[in-house]
């Protein structure tokens, strides 16, 4: 017998219940999302479709005014299997009957579905999910096209690593490229430590990130912006600081000189160098490099201790945390030090929670989707790649026209503005 399918709008609990438990769950579609965004939009709606009674599908749609009135955006979803027409129907017409309501012209949505999965180097993986893209599209769904580069709404492009079947840390730094477990190795060596940043330490974890986006040469996100976000998520954010610890770092450098020190000294107290054996010559002339690296390296954490001071902020994140996924939301870089490997030891840290609590995956969150080395972007994602994750290619933006005669002004609008 079939099941009775009904509309309407569901409770911000049942959004979370939803969000929790559907395979296109995430953070942007919980309530949480709806208190942040609702410090900028004009209006917000809940709607979803019942199967007997049971909430199967929905979503959060934030009503912005525009040029030609209210627009409605759905980030990162709805949650649906568009591989159920009738499901995908129903709630289309949930969420055209909502931007009625509303007074919307049009509601533009970047649904959460992998449309094609690539392996770490971007080459293709299995078919692409045409059956959803194009369920969509009958429905009357305008799709933006599949565009590369970064996304000011959405990312089209994410980087994730699984981490399903990792036991613990030590699986984790294994399952990484040799490079990354060295990086993660230097970060720990020098003195690097994690910590936990607090809402009135906003403007440092701005200044961190303004270095990386004007290096990759985007706008980055005010003091005030995090501030909300750190309010309205509460325990499901978390900002993190990498901070290099220079008097702890000479003090390791000044223990490892002292203990090559001993090792050169004791070689040459057996006698005149010209009767060592080659093997014991070459010995001792790597450990005179050793010695000789650990004195530049402790007149250089003294030259930046009187430049910076001994406690040096390198690198900064906030992620969010969701039953699905922990997404890497922003993150910064100090390049002056990017030899210590901060930024690795932050991501690491936060798939070591991941595996901690069974979090299945780690959502790096945006590349361009250009996987040639000419590519501006090409850094952020090979830095990605050392963790030894995948690439996922979301579907992209589509747009569902409500008032037909608005929207198509405003289309027109658009194209003579592109002349």
């Amino acid at each position: 017998m079939a099941q009775e399918l009904s509309i309407g709008t569901i409770s911000r609990q049942e959004l979370d219940a939803l969000s929790e438990t559907h395979p296109l769950g995430n953070f942007q579609q919980t309530s949480y999302m709806i208190d942040l965004s609702s410090r900028r939009a004009d209006s917000y709606d809940i709607v979803g479709v019942r199967r007997d009674g049971e909430v199967v599908a929905g979503c959060f749609i934030s009503y912005l005014r525009g040029r030609m009135g209210l627009e409605g955006s759905i980030w990162c979803g709805p949650m649906c299997d568009f591989h159920d027409f009738e499901l995908t129907a129903a709630l289309t017409e949930a969420i055209r009957r909502s931007a009625r309501g509303h007074g919307a012209l049009s509601v533009s949505c970047w649904p959460d579905f992998v449309y094609q999965r690539h392996s770490s180097d971007g080459s293709c993986e299995g078919d692409a999910d045409d059956v959803s893209f194009e369920s969509l599209r009958r429905l009357g769904w305008r799709h933006g096209g599949f565009t590369v580069g970064y996304d000011s709404i959405c990312n089209r492009w994410v980087y994730v690593k699984d981490l399903n079947g990792l036991a613990d840390e030590k699986a984790l730094l294994e399952s990484y490229t040799k490079y990354r477990r060295k990086n993660i190795r230097i970060a720990r060596d020098s003195h690097v430590v994690v910590r936990a940043l607090q809402r009135d330490e906003m403007s440092l974890f701005v200044e961190l990130c303004a270095m990386s986006s004007q290096k990759q040469h985007f706008e980055g996100r005010s003091v005030d912006y995090y501030e909300n976000l750190y309010d309205a998520f509460g325990d499901q954010v978390q900002f993190l600081v990498a901070e290099l610890h220079l008097n702890d770092y000479i003090c390791e450098c000044r223990r490892k000189l002292s203990q090559e020190q001993e090792v050169v000294d004791s070689i040459c107290a057996k006698g005149d160098e010209a009767s060592l054996s080659d093997k014991v010559r070459n010995r001792l002339e790597a450990k005179r490099k050793e010695v000789d690296g650990a004195r530049r390296r402790i007149e250089e954490a003294e030259r930046l201790i009187a430049e910076d001071g001994e406690v040096v902020p390198v690198g900064c994140i906030v992620y969010l945390r969701h039953a699905r996924e922990l997404v890497g939301l922003s993150a910064g870089n100090n390049d002056k030090y990017a030899k210590f490997y901060g930024s690795a030891l932050l991501h690491h840290s936060i798939m070591v929670e991941g595996v901690e609590r069974g979090i299945g995956r780690y959502n790096f969150y945006g590349i361009t989707g250009n996987f040639d080395t000419d590519d501006p972007g090409y850094g952020v994602y090979d830095f990605k790649t050392r963790f030894n994750g995948f690439v996922e290619e979301m579907p992209g933006e589509f747009t569902l026209p409500v008032d037909k005669l608005r929207f198509g002004v405003k289309e027109f609008a658009s194209k003579l503005l592109r002349r």
